[in-house]
């Protein structure tokens, strides 16, 4: 027991330091020296647990859908409305990438171009799934127009999101991210609301602000 308890506590510590040394300067220029010294552990224990540096960029990115799926739960349990939730779950994931390094990481190896890193196309994919879940909903509650085409607005909400954040950490590091989210979809939502609820695009914006960290092992 003590042994596998050493094993997973070293296991996280490279992706921790993986995680690190990923956001900081991107798949290519990452070496797995330097994950070993940011995790403080030995080539040999690295290679224990990761085959190769795709094996390692793979279970971060892995990780980062694992934690956004508590984070995104917790964020939504009490949404008044899919248009609500589409909202909370855009705040949950920019206060992950505030303050969750794996998060931003994984973030950066699922969009960089590049082909070696396992589960990119099926993690984007998943966002724009569940953000077509959120958008349908609210179609289907009539707070969306009822001739919204919900795929082709899913994917502009998640390519507009990753723009807006990414912006948003060149220019300040994600200080001024939810603003900026906010913005966006003060601009986005009047184009999605039915007559009835076209003047909740100021209200449903206002959700986009920091959200609770859930309990995560």
């Amino acid at each position: 027991m003590a042994q596998q308890r050493r094993a997973r506590e070293t296991r996280a510590a490279i992706l921790q330091g993986a995680s690190s040394v990923f956001l900081a300067r991107g798949y290519a220029e990452t070496s797995l020296d330097q994950v070993t010294d940011a995790a403080g552990v030995t080539k040999g224990a690295l290679y224990f647990h990761f085959r190769s540096k795709a094996d390692l960029a793979g279970a971060v990115v892995a990780e980062q859908q694992r934690l956004s799926q508590s984070w995104t739960e917790l964020a939504i349990a009490d949404a008044p409305s899919a248009a609500g939730a589409l909202m909370l779950a855009c705040a949950s994931f920019a206060t992950q990438l505030s303050t969750e390094p794996m998060v931003a990481a994984g973030l950066r190896l699922s969009t960089e171009s590049i082909g070696e890193v396992p589960s990119r196309a099926p993690s984007a994919l998943a966002w724009v799934d569940e953000t077509a879940g959120h958008v349908g909903r609210a179609v289907a509650e009539g707070t969306f127009r009822d001739d919204l085409d919900v795929d082709r607005a899913a994917r502009f909400v998640v390519g507009a999101f990753s723009g807006v954040q990414t912006f948003s950490a060149l220019s300040t590091g994600h200080a001024d991210v939810f603003e900026r989210l906010q913005d966006m979809m003060r601009f986005v939502l009047p184009s999605f609301l039915s007559p009835r609820s076209a003047g909740l695009a100021g209200e449903l914006a206002a959700l986009i602000r920091p959200t609770d960290r859930p309990p995560i092992d």
